[in-house]
């Protein structure tokens, strides 16, 4: 969503409605049920900001659940490491439209060029080493766990250590 056209003051409200829903509670769902309410509040208050916030999340969660449906309804059959697995024929590229401007399509793979599969494929690829570094990071909090027995948490474990979690994780394992 771009603000750059909203005052100062604009992105201020945003951000302490967000810090505001945020904090509500440690349940997402709740915490999402209290930013629309927070919002909508804002939207009967006249901010117009509030406005533009709710109709870029109307048009994303409606995209997210109209891609979501298409991925359920499109489905085919993979064979692979010895499994048959149900995937979703449609899948996301990035296309160029007449006008040379650029859109995001999801589509059936079957219409993909040898182009958009290559892309795809270094899309996938990238999100495992993405994932790879995700685990990483969990296998060094893990390694907590061993030098601080008894804490519950990876915050925990690093002050009976006397490190932070921002030094333990930024420092190469041993």
């Amino acid at each position: 969503m771009k603000t750059n056209h909203w005052s100062d003051q604009d992105r201020q409200e945003l951000e302490a409605l967000r810090k505001e829903a945020w904090s509500h509670s440690t349940k997402q769902a709740e915490r999402n049920e209290k930013y629309v309410e927070l919002l909508l509040d804002a939207v009967q208050a006249h901010r117009k900001w509030a406005r533009e916030v709710l109709d870029t999340l109307c048009l994303s969660g409606g995209g997210s659940d109209l891609k979501n449906w298409r991925k359920r309804t499109a489905q085919v059959m993979v064979a692979h490491d010895g499994r048959l697995l149900s995937k979703p024929r449609v899948l996301g590229t990035i296309r160029t439209d007449a006008n040379g401007k650029t859109y995001s399509e999801q589509t059936l793979f079957d219409l993909f060029t040898w182009d958009e599969i290559d892309k795809k494929r270094e899309t996938y690829r990238k999100q495992v080493g993405a994932y790879d570094t995700n685990i990483a990071l969990l296998d060094r909090l893990a390694q907590l766990r061993e030098l601080a027995p008894g804490a519950s948490t990876p915050a925990e474990a690093c002050r009976r250590i006397g490190t932070t979690l921002d030094e333990w994780l930024g420092t190469e394992a041993a």
